[in-house]
Order: C-alpha cells, then sequence, then structure tokens
C-alpha cells in the first residue's frame, strides 16, 4: 500500500476532537497524521498535544498565523507520503477503504487525484450529497461541486506544479469559503487529472457552511465564479446560477441577489 499523510488542520479547542475522531488510524502502518493546530488564544493544549504525540505514527504542529490555506498549504508543503488526505478535526475517515484507494493509484499512474464520497453517517446511508454510481474524470464543471472532505492527491504532482491553494478562500481567509473549488480549479488549470470513484472516504454530521442560505454566501460564491472564470464571465455565471436555483434564494430578495452579485468588491 502507498504511504497515506492525513493532515488535520484544527483551530484552538477543536484539537480535543482528534483524539476521538482519528483514534481508528493511530498507530497504524503506512497512515502518517499530520496535526497542524492554528492557536490565537491563551490556553494551555500541553495535556492533549502529549496525548496525541504518544502515538507512534502523529507529529503536531503549532501555527501561530490565521487561515485554513495557510494549514494547508503547510501540510502539502511538509508532506513527504505518496498521498495526501487534506482534512478537518470534526471529521472521521472510513480507513477501511485506504487499501482500494491505494490500489487506485497504483493502477493509474496518470491520476494525480481522486474525489470520492462522503456522508452524514457512519452507516453510510446519508450522504452529503448526490454522487455518481461509477467512476468519470472530472471537467472544469464537475469539479464545483467537491466538497473538501472528499479529496485524496499525489503529493509528488501538487508540489511539481506547485499547486496550491488560494490565501484568499477559505476559513480565515478574505472570503470564507471555496477553499478547495479553487485549488481544483488550479490543478484542472495544471494539468492534473482528477476523478472521481463511489468510495466512502469520509462523514461529517454537520451541514457544510456552503449550504447556508444568506447574501454573504451569494457573494462568497460570486467570488469563486469570478477567481475561476474571470470578471464578467463569472458574474454572469454567478448571475445564471442563482437565477436557475432562484426558490431556494428567493427569500432573500431579486434586487439584493442582484446587487451581491454584481458588487465590484469580489476580486
Amino acid at each position: 500500500m502507498l504511504r497515506f499523510e492525513v493532515a488535520i488542520s484544527c483551530l484552538n479547542e477543536d484539537i480535543f476532537k482528534i483524539q476521538n475522531n482519528f483514534k481508528n488510524i493511530f498507530n497504524m502502518l503506512n497512515i502518517f497524521i499530520h496535526v497542524i493546530h492554528q492557536v490565537n488564544d491563551n490556553c494551555d493544549y500541553n495535556d492533549v498535544i502529549n496525548l496525541l504525540s504518544a502515538n507512534s505514527n502523529l507529529r503536531y504542529s503549532r501555527l501561530d498565523r490565521l487561515g485554513l490555506p495557510l494549514s494547508r498549504n503547510f501540510a502539502l508543503e511538509n508532506c513527504s507520503a505518496d498521498l495526501l488526505i487534506p482534512t478537518d478535526s470534526d471529521v472521521v475517515l472510513f480507513y477501511e477503504e485506504f487499501e482500494k484507494i491505494s490500489s487506485i493509484f497504483e493502477n493509474n499512474s496518470e491520476i494525480d487525484y481522486v474525489t470520492l464520497e462522503s456522508f452524514y453517517d457512519p452507516e453510510k446511508l446519508q450522504p452529503r450529497r448526490s454522487f455518481k454510481d461509477t467512476d468519470f474524470t472530472h471537467t472544469k464543471r464537475s469539479l464545483l461541486s467537491v466538497s473538501s472532505i472528499e479529496i485524496v492527491i499525489k503529493v509528488k504532482s501538487f508540489k511539481e506544479t506547485k499547486t496550491h491553494w488560494d490565501l484568499d478562500f477559505g476559513l480565515g481567509a478574505k472570503f470564507s469559503g471555496g477553499l478547495e473549488t479553487v485549488m481544483l480549479q488550479n490543478a484542472y488549470s495544471n494539468n492534473l487529472q482528477g476523478k472521481f470513484f463511489p468510495i466512502p472516504l469520509s462523514y461529517h454530521r454537520e451541514l457544510s457552511t456552503g449550504t447556508e442560505i444568506n447574501l454573504r454566501r451569494v457573494f462568497i460564491r460570486s467570488a469563486v465564479f469570478e477567481k475561476i472564470f474571470g470578471k464578467n464571465k463569472g458574474k454572469f455565471l454567478s448571475l445564471l446560477f442563482h437565477v436557475k436555483n432562484f426558490n431556494k434564494f428567493k427569500s432573500l430578495g431579486a434586487m439584493n441577489l442582484i446587487k451581491t452579485i454584481m458588487s465590484n468588491k469580489h476580486i
């Protein structure tokens, strides 16, 4: 099996979630854990750090600068494994699928990253969104719907092409969403090949922040469109998206939607 690194981003007290959520991969061969702990409070975390560090396959890094894209980039830059799974402290991974994931990369050398299935429950009965039953090669359009907890990347490919997470997108950044969407579009532009496979990777009980219905989310989504497609085309596609899904957003008001989408403050 190829070597995996699970890079867990956490802020302040979120580090306490790791002991329970990732205990199924502690001390396992070929699976390394990198805890990237961003701290901006005065709490003492030494006890939990020592507890976690007792695991033979875990290392701890503290970052005093905030922002999820910073954490993700730090994980990639310091990863020496073959495959990287970027994730968060409140996510649980289906480690029993790792052998299957490894085989995909071993048998398909042209693949640089895969996206997989995510669920709301450990029984895998409630998918977080609609997934296809068969594998497919990603397009610019299909990458728009990928979640941050569905990705496994080939470290060598991303390092060689200098594909990183954009520092303007993600929690703690200028725009608090679009983290993986923008990164995967960068990968696509760098000619990295990605495929989807109907294999469970993780579960996360909480709703994604991207599902919130408010003008701030509309603003962030429009910024993502502009980053990917350019200012004018991005505004048009954002407007088209919100018109097609108007029943979902009509409580915000049509004029408010248009003003938010057409704002010049995105990029």
